[in-house]
């Protein structure tokens, strides 16, 4: 279920799920994250440059929905 008011993320303080975010994607980038990320549910093992130009792809994508 994709409804945040119903299933996997409630709305909660905007300006704490910024930091948040920005924190989670600080540690991702971060040349002392692991060297290897989980296997993703649908392609598999990816490498961890795979991984980043996933999530950056990602993020642009829902940054471009919302104008920003």
């Amino acid at each position: 279920n994709m409804n945040a008011q119903v299933g996997l993320c409630r709305p909660g303080d905007f300006g704490a799920d910024v930091t948040r975010v920005e924190t989670l994607l600080e540690a991702m980038a971060s040349r002392s994250a692991p060297p290897t990320f989980h296997p993703h549910p649908i392609f598999g093992r990816m490498s961890r440059g795979a991984w980043l130009r996933g999530g950056y792809l990602h993020m642009d994508h829902h940054l471009r929905q919302f104008g920003a």
